[in-house]
């Protein structure tokens, strides 16, 4: 009985080393998102932040996060619509307001 649950430890024991030992991929992209419309985008996006590769994510990517849906669409850095959806919620975002009189 206790070889039974030495043997059950050993084994949890190393399945935690070996999920920390890949990474936790559970917050990073792993794929791109093709073929998406920045204007209908652009009204759905809250925010972006830029993912970096580290000991958890294997590659770069922009993040777009939109909260109605609880969803993230992840987009290549290098992508044409990426830089120009980044480029219109960065503008949208530090937009002055207008002066009402």
């Amino acid at each position: 009985m206790n070889l039974r649950i030495l043997f059950s430890l050993v084994l949890v024991c190393i399945y935690f080393y070996s999920s920390n030992a890949y990474g936790n991929f559970e917050n990073c992209c792993l794929s791109y998102a093709k073929g998406v419309r920045v204007h209908s985008l652009l009204k759905r996006v809250n925010f972006y932040r830029m993912q970096e590769v580290n000991d958890n994510c294997n590659k770069r990517a922009i993040q777009f996060y939109l909260p109605k849906r609880n969803r993230v669409i992840c987009g290549d850095p290098q992508e044409s619509w990426v830089k120009s959806l980044k480029h219109k919620i960065d503008r949208m975002r530090y937009q002055s307001p207008k002066n009402k009189i």
